[in-house]
């Protein structure tokens, strides 16, 4: 017998019950405990079946984790965000960003820094062809940055205008990019394994803030 043919609206739900029960596994065992015989469970479908939508265990791990930045854009469309400058914009969006994602180091170190975030951009596209609705209260730079999937260009759409305003070359500016995804990186490499509370998450952020203002070469930042 042949393999049922499905309508694309039921592989659609069958790729997202795939995503959801890898999203679920993530949360009760961590990602390093994620297995096909766990998700597959989690579905009732077979591992064949995941090979059937999936290049491999990974593509499905990176796909699930684009979840998680559902709530942060909703954080996003839920405040205002500071038009007065591109500098404080700029700033505000790492605070923003800085106090939500090292409340789960482990998830966005795998999705930004991860061996598959090279494709992160195309596993972004994919997610929200199956979930088009997480888009639907999202616009302008917001849905620009989260279509986005690089954490570089990301970053880069919002320092480039703060840069600008402050006479910096694009040379600099691509240099200041980076070192500031880097320093990122290693605070949020630093959390992993802990269960960071409040009060750090809070004190890190404005760490970040600060190395922020330092790589944009100001004594200090605007007062808000």
């Amino acid at each position: 017998m042949g393999r049922t043919s499905y309508t694309e609206e039921e592989r659609r739900a069958i790729i997202a019950s795939f995503i959801s029960a890898t999203r679920k596994a993530i949360d009760q065992d961590g990602i390093a405990n994620v297995s096909i015989r766990k998700i597959s469970n989690g579905t009732g479908y077979s591992s064949a079946t995941l090979y059937l939508y999936f290049q491999n265990l990974d593509e499905l791990v990176q796909l699930s984790l684009v979840g998680y930045l559902e709530s942060y854009c909703r954080s996003l469309v839920d405040n205002d965000i500071p038009h007065d400058t591109p500098l404080e914009t700029y700033l505000w969006s790492w605070r923003q960003f800085c106090l939500f994602t090292f409340r789960k180091p482990e998830i966005f170190n795998s999705l930004f820094f991860g061996a598959s975030s090279s494709m992160l951009d195309e596993v972004v596209k994919r997610y929200y062809s199956i979930y088009p609705n997480q888009l639907d209260h999202l616009s302008g730079a917001v849905l620009s940055m989260v279509l986005s999937g690089n954490l570089h260009e990301r970053n880069l759409s919002v320092l480039e205008p703060c840069a600008s305003d402050l006479g910096i070359s694009q040379e600099r500016i691509e240099l200041m990019n980076d070192i500031t995804v880097s320093y990122y990186h290693d605070v949020l490499t630093g959390l992993m394994g802990t269960e960071p509370t409040d009060q750090r998450i809070q004190s890190l952020t404005e760490r970040v803030l600060d190395a922020v203002v330092l790589i944009l070469g100001l004594d200090r930042r605007p007062a808000s």
